[in-house]
This record gives C-alpha cells, structure tokens and sequence, in this order.
C-alpha cells in the first residue's frame, strides 16, 4: 500500500510541477514555485525520514 501511496503523490506532484513549468511561460510562477516548496517539504519529511 506504500508503494501505490507514494507512487500516487509523486504523479500529481509531478502534474503540479509540469503545469507550474507551463504556467511559468506565461509570466504566472506562483505554481511552480508552491510545487516546489511541496517537493521540498515531502523530500525532507519522507524522503530523509529513513536516516
């Protein structure tokens, strides 16, 4: 069940920051720049949780 949770978070994070990328391009990088944030936040919580 992990595994199917994680895969799942990282698909939308990965939508959020592909559409953050395209909005970017039009001068908007509130999205990209929240995903980013987002990434962060679940790498330091998740990813470094282990360690």
């Amino acid at each position: 069940m992990n595994l199917l949770w994680s895969a799942i978070i990282h698909l939308l994070i990965s939508v959020v920051l592909g559409a953050g990328v395209v909005l970017l391009m039009f001068g908007k990088p509130a999205l990209l720049i929240a995903g980013l944030v987002v990434y962060g936040l679940m790498f330091a919580r998740v990813g470094c949780a282990s360690h």
